[in-house]
């Protein structure tokens, strides 16, 4: 009876983008997407200002992005509750993307967010590859809480 939406990567930004448009709140860059009841981004471009790596200033998609796409500009105290996972070593999408998110989250009174930033564990499950360095019991929580549907 829960739908929860997830992705990796450029996957991840579309799943938080439309988690977090489908309440309405800000203008969604490709409509209006059905209300989900929660997701999960892994290593995922969430703040599309923020390009502090050769790879997003290089001449690729990430450089040409509408920033109505961007997760940032859709968060709101009414999103479903959302996770988090992101490495702190990645060089594609840095660290310091998921904590600026975060950050944002907290300006705007948006208590869903639940952050794993995988600090620990082999070198390789630290960088964009972060899915293999989560934690399962915060995954296993964070599937309880949205399944029965708690804070």
């Amino acid at each position: 009876n829960s739908i929860i939406i997830g992705g990796f990567s450029a996957g991840g930004a579309i799943s938080a983008g439309a988690a977090l448009s489908a309440n309405g709140q800000n203008e969604a860059l490709f409509g209006l997407p059905q209300a989900v009841d929660g997701w999960v981004s892994i290593a995922a471009p969430l703040d599309f200002y923020s390009r502090p790596t050769p790879f997003w200033s290089a001449p690729t998609a990430w450089s040409t992005l509408d920033q109505r796409a961007s997760a940032l500009n859709h968060l709101d105290p009414l999103d479903p509750p959302g996770l988090v996972i992101q490495g702190d070593s990645d060089g594609i999408v840095p660290p310091l993307n998921a904590i600026t998110f975060q950050a944002a989250a907290r300006r705007v009174g948006y208590l869903g967010l639940n952050l794993d930033y995988v600090t620990t564990g082999p070198a390789s499950c630290r960088t964009h590859q972060s899915a293999c360095g989560a934690s399962v019991a915060k995954l296993d929580r964070f599937f309880d809480q949205v399944v029965a549907r708690t804070p």
